[in-house]
């Protein structure tokens, strides 16, 4: 039996999605025309690592970019930071769930073809850069050797993915000094800044495999609608036929690391941003936040004064 809350929302679907297309093709092609600088991304014959705070996170934000870099003769391999206990389930417990997760990961990875995964399995929700994880992600990278290395952007709306900026950066402490590969951030809940984006993957021909890989991870009853719709908007900000598009920057990491500690002193930076998961919500929780967004972007651009 419908509620009122659920008739109102069945009813505001469809114009509160027209608006979301509306707003962000108009702000993605106004962006386009005025100060968007993107390049595409090509990588090939290369070892790839990918860190993804979450079971799930590393097809939200490198789904389309995965298919391309196999594709491309890379070998890919993702490294989970959680244990994925605290994802939105409507029947697991915690425990019961982290298993799940975890076999769902390795069901992902086959499918796509990717490396059998490798989890730090800190907890879901609380993750910090304590030095044994910290180390193990080194000791990882030094047997895997990545030509590139992509993680989440650090400002976004969830605690866990913006820690995993700083597990990432601790752990280059155990690795070679002259080691230090290319990395790139990409984007899962809050969108990067589109001044700051400087690559971009075409999506086109990739993106329903996409959404089979999320498919899989069948104990997240969490929607991700809105997210793919943004992936396919995406497309407005570069000039071309898109069918959608995955937005990443290249980082330059002393001035990143600087940028994040500046920043992460006040340990709730993710509450001034909003996850983007609601398809009612999306330009509200694009909106929260812009303001600090470009404030970090224009700290890094100055050079970090």
């Amino acid at each position: 039996m419908y509620t009122i809350k659920n008739m109102i929302k069945i009813l505001s679907k469809a114009p509160i999605s027209l608006a979301n297309r509306l707003f962000f093709k108009t702000h993605f092609t106004y962006t386009s025309h005025t100060n968007a600088n993107v390049a595409p991304l090509e990588i090939s014959d290369s070892t790839i690592l990918i860190l993804a705070p979450h079971q799930d996170d590393e097809i939200l934000g490198c789904g389309c970019l995965i298919q391309q870099l196999i594709q491309n003769n890379c070998h890919v391999k993702c490294v989970f930071i959680t244990d994925g206990s605290s994802s939105v389930s409507d029947t697991y417990n915690t425990s019961l769930l982290a298993q799940i997760r975890k076999k769902e990961a390795q069901t992902v990875a086959d499918f796509l073809g990717m490396e059998t995964p490798d989890f730090l399995e800190l907890p879901d929700g609380q993750a910090q850069p304590e030095d044994a994880s910290c180390k193990r992600l080194g000791e990882i990278m030094n047997t895997l050797m990545p030509h590139y290395v992509f993680i989440p952007y650090f400002v976004d709306g969830h605690p866990d993915h913006c820690v995993t900026t700083g597990i990432y950066l601790k752990a280059l402490q155990y690795i070679p000094k002259d080691f230090h590969p290319p990395t790139y951030a990409y984007e899962i809940n809050a969108p990067i800044l589109l001044q700051g984006v400087t690559h971009y993957v075409d999506c086109s021909g990739y993106i329903q495999t996409k959404e089979k890989a999320l498919e899989l991870y069948k104990s997240q009853t969490m929607s991700f609608e809105s997210l793919m719709l943004l992936t396919r908007l995406n497309r407005y900000l570069v000039k071309g036929s898109f069918e959608g598009i995955e937005f990443f920057k290249q980082l330059d990491l002393p001035l990143y690391e600087k940028a994040y500690t500046h920043y992460t002193t006040d340990q709730d930076l993710w509450t001034h941003f909003s996850p983007m998961y609601s398809l009612y919500f999306m330009i509200p929780a694009y909106l929260k936040g812009l303001g600090l967004k470009k404030q970090i972007l224009s700290y890094m651009k100055k050079g970090g004064l």
